[in-house]
């Protein structure tokens, strides 16, 4: 099996805690997707996404190590319920960022390591490193970035409380259809959790699901 950057990146966004099938896999969803997590963030493909294996769930290691897909006996987590949170009318920010080539050298660092995504001039997004929160920026985990690297993404934000959503350069512009409507249509999309300050841990789940 060729590894394809949709592979790689469905691959990399599951889970590596081994007591947690239920996020160390991929599902094929019935909607047309196929769609890992690790809590954190979330990759959903269109491209990999085979109608043979509809509603199945398959190993992440077997198909990382060996691309071989085998089938685990675990109910796919209910990712669509994310969406119910994610009101269209509240995702106002969109911009293209490039996330420079050498961000593939924090990809596999133990820490966290802060950037801030400053937007406050949406035509010329910028990437500080460093915890600077405020009304027009929110923080992210720059090992998630690294995932990108090199390459041209769109993001679509609404704060710190809900996922960024990654998209290959392409604006969500369709206001006829929710999000996952016009989401599902893409090539690929993620959602990703912003970091959240001290403050704003005490009263917020850190995480996409509970």
């Amino acid at each position: 099996m060729t590894k394809t950057f949709e592979l790689e990146m469905i691959c990399e966004f599951a889970s590596r805690d081994k007591t947690r099938a239920l996020i160390n896999s991929v599902t094929f969803d019935d909607i047309g997707l196929a769609v890992s997590t690790d809590g954190y963030r979330l990759f959903a493909s269109k491209d990999l996404y085979q109608p043979s294996k509809a509603g199945k769930t398959f190993n992440i290691y077997d198909l990382e190590e060996k691309g071989q897909y085998v089938e685990i006996d675990e109910a796919a987590i209910d990712w669509k319920a994310l969406f119910i949170l994610m009101e269209r009318t509240n995702y106002k920010h969109n911009f293209s960022l490039l996330i420079p080539e050498w961000f593939s050298k924090i990809k596999n660092e133990c820490s966290r390591i802060h950037f801030t995504i400053d937007f406050q001039n949406i035509e010329d997004p910028k990437l500080i490193i460093g915890d600077f929160p405020n009304d027009f920026s929110l923080v992210m985990d720059g090992r998630f970035l690294a995932s990108f690297a090199g390459k041209n993404i769109s993001m679509t934000i609404n704060n710190y409380k809900t996922p960024i959503i990654v998209t290959p350069n392409k604006e969500l512009i369709d206001h006829e259809k929710t999000l996952l409507q016009e989401l599902k249509d893409m090539d690929w999309f993620a959602l990703i959790m912003p970091l959240l300050s001290d403050e704003q841990v005490l009263t917020t789940k850190k995480t996409l699901f509970v």
